[in-house]
Parts: structure tokens; C-alpha cells; sequence
């Protein structure tokens, strides 16, 4: 038997409850069995948790969390990218894998059963090889942050070395831009709220950083750090609050990648720069599990690893890990540990706490 989290027919981070059922088996050739040791939490999954996104579940039980890492423990007979014991991380969307997005796709944890359990069965099609230099944490921290930083960044936003980027707060998929746009050589101007996390993001790299709440107006700061230029890729994950400034902030043929709304969704915006300054703004949501091979192979050759959080949670804290999520506290991204018992903690060297 294992255990599993799973939401009632209404999403509440009160009616997150733990329970169990039997161990899930391959139901055809290409299914794979993941014994799951750890998942990272994303904005989508608290937008859930609070009711803000409808569950598509018919009206039963709804296991939450897109991302997570694990152990290949049982496959079908016709799965050969993957072997019995390899370490595995999980797609966002299992079975969109290449190419561009048509509308069709199910992420895991919203149309799809999610990863908050501790075994999962997948398509062998949705999963990426961890490499040794990766963590299970780690790795789990990568499918959806990872990929839409990199998709922002490098799909959509066609990045090069002598450009300037703008980055926004200390969340997951801001904390991996900064990492992948420093790995790249460009130069990295950070926002934040904070002058505590201002050093956080001084620590890991970024050139200038900006409080936003000491300097309400951070466009026109940005453009003087800038020399009155502009930066040349906005990885922007505020939404319509901070979209005009981003507008404001960008150079002539810059490239703005629309992430998020962690701002809020209420606020005007006057698209007049996007045309006056020949702005190319691109929807990212997410990507293909092609870029999440990429982006772990990008961190592996570079010897990067992926900003945790500096609370981790044991698997019984969940509605805990949800409730930091809430906070708006964290930096880098919320891992809740999966495993049971200390097999990854002594037998996986690249185990980090």
C-alpha cells in the first residue's frame, strides 16, 4: 500500500488529506512506475490549493503537485529509455514532448493525477534522466520553474551573452533565470522587496539589484543602470501591475517573456511601447519536456545547482510546505521529501538536506 495526498471535490489546503491505496502497476508496454522522493511546489499548485484554478477531477478525489523526482521501480515491455533503478524526473505536461503548444496539453496536478504521492505511473515518454550531479530535490525543482525560465529565456527570449536581463523577485522560476542568464554571460538586474533577499540575490549573482518597495518607480532605475538603454530580455512574472514598467524597462527590439501574475491580474497596461520600440512579448507557459532534458543538461555541464528553499518539508508536512508557499516568504523553490526512510539520505552521494 502507499500514501497519497489527495484534494476533496472543492480544493482547500484544509481538505488536503493523506491516504492510501494499493501501488499503482504499468497498465500497457510504455507505462513506467516512479517511486516518487521528492516534489517541488509552483504558483500553480497554491492557485489550486486556494480555489483560485477549478479542479478538473469529476467531482472526485484530486492528487495536487506537478513536480517531482523519483526512482523507475516497474516499466512496461516495450519502455527503453529508461531502466529498473535509473533516477527519473517527471515532465510538466507527460505527453506533450516536443515542438509548440496546440491547447491540448494536461499538466500533472491539475487535468492529470499529481506527484504528491509516493509511487506514480507515467508515460516512459515524459521522463528525463537525472544526472549524478543532481539531488533528487533538486531535480524535482526543475519541470516547471526550470523549463519556463528556460523557455523564457532561451526558446522565446533567444538570449546572447552581451545582453542585459531583467528579473523579478526570488521565486522558482526567478531564481533559475538568474542562474541560466549568469551561466550565459549576460548581465543580470534583479527586483525584489526585500533587503534581506536583496543579498539573497547579490549572493547568487545578479549584478544590480533593485528594491522595488524603497524605489516604487524601478523602471526609470533600471534604465539608468542601463545608460538610459533598456535590459534586452524580461523574464516577467508580476502581470498586469508591473507590465507597464516592464514596457518602460525594456530596450528597442527587447523581448519580454510574459510569466506569471504573482502581482495580480488587475491593472492597465498601454501597448503603444510595444509597437514604438518594435518590443517582441511572448506567452510562456511552461514548455516541452525536450526543454526540461535541456535545462538539466544545461545545469549538469555547468555544474549549477537550483536554488531550494531553506525550509524543506517531510512528506506528513505538506499542508505546512502549502502554507509557506502562501507566504510569499521562501526563496527558490519548496521541496517536500517523498522518501520514508534514510535510503536516499546513505545510499545517494549527491543527497542534500
Amino acid at each position: 500500500m502507499m500514501r497519497y495526498y489527495a484534494f476533496g471535490s472543492i480544493a482547500d489546503i484544509d481538505s488536503l488529506h493523506l491516504k492510501t491505496k494499493n501501488n499503482p502497476v504499468p497498465l500497457n508496454d510504455t507505462d513506467v512506475i516512479v517511486r516518487v522522493e521528492a516534489a517541488s511546489l509552483n504558483y500553480k499548485d497554491l492557485a489550486l490549493a486556494r480555489g483560485d484554478l477549478p479542479l478538473n477531477n469529476g467531482g472526485g478525489e484530486h492528487v495536487p503537485v506537478s513536480d517531482g523526482a523519483g526512482r523507475v521501480v516497474a516499466k512496461g515491455s516495450a519502455v527503453t529509455n529508461v531502466e529498473l533503478g535509473e533516477r527519473v524526473v517527471a515532465g510538466f505536461f507527460p505527453d506533450f514532448v516536443d515542438g509548440n503548444p496546440n491547447g491540448s496539453e494536461k499538466s500533472l496536478g491539475h487535468e492529470l493525477q499529481g506527484m504528491l504521492s509516493e509511487f506514480v505511473r507515467l508515460p516512459a515518454h515524459a521522463l528525463v534522466k537525472i544526472p549524478p550531479t543532481l539531488s533528487f530535490a533538486e531535480a524535482a525543482a526543475f519541470p516547471c520553474a526550470g523549463v519556463t525560465a528556460w523557455n523564457a529565456l532561451i526558446e522565446k527570449g533567444e538570449l546572447g551573452h552581451e545582453d542585459t536581463v531583467l528579473t523579478m523577485g526570488t521565486g522558482g522560476v526567478s531564481m533559475f533565470a538568474l542562474q541560466i542568464a549568469k551561466a550565459k554571460g549576460a548581465t543580470v538586474i534583479s527586483l525584489t522587496g526585500t533587503e534581506a533577499k536583496k543579498a539573497v540575490l547579490r549572493q547568487a549573482g545578479a549584478d544590480h539589484v533593485v528594491n522595488y518597495n524603497r524605489i516604487t518607480d524601478w523602471d526609470r532605475a533600471v534604465l539608468e543602470l542601463t545608460d538610459g538603454r533598456g535590459v534586452d530580455v524580461i523574464v516577467e512574472v508580476g502581470g498586469a501591475k508591473t507590465f507597464q514598467r516592464s514596457l518602460n524597462a525594456a530596450t528597442f527590439g527587447g523581448r519580454i517573456s510574459a510569466v506569471g501574475v504573482l502581482a495580480g491580474i488587475a491593472g492597465a497596461v498601454d501597448p503603444t511601447s510595444i509597437i514604438f520600440k518594435s518590443l517582441t512579448v511572448n506567452g510562456v507557459f511552461v514548455g516541452n519536456t525536450r526543454m526540461l532534458g535541456d535545462v538539466v543538461a544545461f545545469y549538469n555541464t555547468n555544474a549549477l545547482h537550483p536554488v531550494l528553499d531553506t525550509e524543506t518539508f517531510r512528506f506528513e508536512e505538506a499542508q505546512a510546505a502549502f502554507s509557506r508557499l502562501m507566504t510569499q516568504q521562501h526563496t527558490g523553490k519548496i521541496v517536500i521529501d517523498v522518501s520514508q526512510d534514510t535510503r536516499n539520505k546513505d545510499k545517494d552521494p549527491t543527497h542534500r538536506t
